[in-house]
């Protein structure tokens, strides 16, 4: 039926598919029996079991009118979809308890619930808590004299608790430095408290843009001259540095590094005869098959699209000496064209439910964040072992390689400038040194998944430790062969203007049907306009 049915065709649903209303039969018999099972353990009408309910109604619907089956079909994915969030929901239930009282089998069991004075005397010291303890504050080890290293993060409350527990275990007994971890927002609130002088000695998980963002106004120590060496960058791919350089000096160690990979459904590729493009000439021929089978490829809209076509190509951002853009060069030109056409011409989503469509089946291949692996393998249950990752699509070279270059997201630890002095600064490298290192990620990667699942996966840029997750040796072999090939773009004063620059130039294009290299043409000069500007109020040699 394609991915929005004629509602006035008669599409022979039961001729086509000769064993479909078998197959409704038996699922539909497979729910009820799961339906009465779960009202029997629960002892009453319980959501869950409606859910089902509601799915076993429907497919009597379908069975009873076989010729309406295509009307339904989108109430029928949405009733899917809640039955498989059921099934991950009911598979990590918790047991909770309040207690466990050990008793002779005649004895009386006791009061486990409080009277009125107890329960009067807790709320009294709740309400009285709340005014005096901070909540963005965990324990801290206050066995040890030294004073506290003090370390913002953010982070949700669990891996907060999880990173505390790690630093308690690991870091403070071996240094004999307690760590003050505060949950606060790292991204412009960290900004505000550095420029203030109120910032902390470190801050973990900052978004890539902040390090050079706070370096280049002297709030950053430079890592190099706090002994930062070769060993040490050689636990992460020489990429995931790239961002935090500026000037000769390194302003961070990467925590995370994420980038985009392929994600297919074998099985409805298999029923195809097709095959995972390994170029873009054969992503294009896919793109028509596909289309002609009423089903979608998803590519996202976003720049990282335009920097597929740059860098494979060839080409790059910024001049040698980082003063400008090379945007007006032919390589740019024929980037920006490509990225456009892929909406423009040949008609794909520029918004779309990647998860959603793709268990579904109506978009069996897209490009996406590796991460969306968390969603995938947590969320849907319904088509595990039906899809697959691989490297994306790469431009032929002359030599027959396949240059799959592609950027990617990092996010880093970094060492304030508190003036607290060298010592200070030497002890909070040491601190971002060990918890980027692969003792400390392998351990924080293993316990937030023990905690929270696969839903909560982590994707460390330390090479080691994204090595000791519970990858199969596939999973890893795509993460590794597209991870070796992701060139980062340096952090400049002013790069801000490109990402504002790139989108309107793609949506004069793509929206308004305007000629692709012009518009790239017109908003290079604002863009270098820009940079120009930045870097005379940062004192800096300007280029032509």
């Amino acid at each position: 039926t394609g991915t929005d049915p004629d509602p006035y065709r008669d599409y022979s649903l039961t001729a086509q598919i000769p064993e479909l209303l078998d197959s409704l039969k038996a699922n539909r018999d497979a729910l009820d029996n799961a339906y009465n099972t779960l009202l029997k353990v629960s002892g009453q009408d319980a959501a869950s079991a409606t859910i089902i309910n509601k799915m076993v109604q429907m497919i009597d619907e379908m069975l009873a009118k076989p010729n309406t089956i295509s009307n339904k079909l989108t109430d029928f994915q949405s009733d899917i979809q809640s039955l498989s969030s059921l099934i991950s929901t009911l598979g990590q239930q918790p047991l909770e308890l309040d207690c466990i009282a050990f008793m002779d089998d005649e004895a009386k069991a006791p009061a486990v619930k409080p009277n009125f004075f107890k329960k009067l005397s807790f709320g009294f010291q709740k309400f009285i808590g709340s005014f005096t303890t901070d909540y963005r504050k965990l324990d801290v080890d206050d066995s040890y004299s030294a004073e506290p290293l003090n370390v913002w993060l953010t982070a949700g409350r669990d891996q907060a608790t999880v990173t505390n527990n790690i630093i308690k275990d690991l870091y403070t007994p071996e240094r004999k430095v307690p760590v003050q971890l505060t949950l606060i927002d790292v991204g412009d609130t960290l900004i505000k408290a550095v420029l203030a002088g109120q910032g902390p000695d470190v801050a973990l998980g900052v978004a890539q843009s902040s390090p050079i963002n706070l370096a280049m106004r002297g709030a950053l120590v430079d890592l190099n001259t706090l002994g930062l060496d070769e060993e040490t960058k050689s636990q992460f791919y020489p990429s995931a540095i790239v961002p935090f350089e500026y000037l000769g000096g390194t302003y961070a160690l990467p925590e995370n590094q994420n980038y985009e990979v392929i994600f297919y459904r074998t099985d409805i590729f298999e029923e195809y005869g097709l095959t995972v493009p390994n170029t873009w000439d054969e992503f294009y021929e896919l793109i028509r098959i596909l289309q002609n089978n009423n089903l979608g490829i998803g590519v996202t809209e976003s720049q990282q699209t335009f920097n597929w076509f740059l860098f494979q190509n060839g080409g790059d951002y910024y001049t040698e000496k980082l003063d400008g853009s090379r945007f007006n060069e032919e390589v740019a030109y024929a980037a920006f064209e490509q990225w456009t056409q892929l909406y423009a011409k040949y008609g794909l989503d520029r918004a779309y439910d990647f998860f959603n469509r793709f268990r579904s089946g109506e978009m069996p291949i897209a490009i996406t964040n590796f991460t969306s692996y968390n969603q995938l393998a947590s969320a849907a249950p319904e088509i595990k072992g039906l899809w697959a990752m691989a490297p994306v699509p790469g431009t032929l070279q002359k030599d027959g390689s396949v240059n799959r270059a592609e950027t990617s997201m990092v996010t880093g630890s970094i060492v304030i400038d508190t003036g607290k002095g060298e010592e200070k600064y030497k002890q909070a490298y040491d601190f971002i040194k060990w918890w980027t290192g692969t003792k400390a990620q392998t351990r924080f990667a293993q316990d937030i998944e023990a905690s929270l699942g696969v839903a909560a996966r982590h994707t460390p840029a330390n090479l080691a430790a994204m090595e000791a997750i519970n990858w199969t040796d596939e999973e890893l072999a795509v993460i590794k062969t597209q991870g070796e090939q992701v060139k980062n773009i340096p952090e400049i004063p002013g790069n801000y203007i490109i990402t504002r620059c790139l989108s309107n130039a793609f949506r004069s294009t793509v929206d308004d049907g305007k000629n692709a290299r012009r518009q790239l043409a017109i908003y290079d000069i604002d863009i270098n306009e820009e940079i120009t500007r930045k870097r005379k109020e940062f004192n800096l040699n300007v280029g032509e």
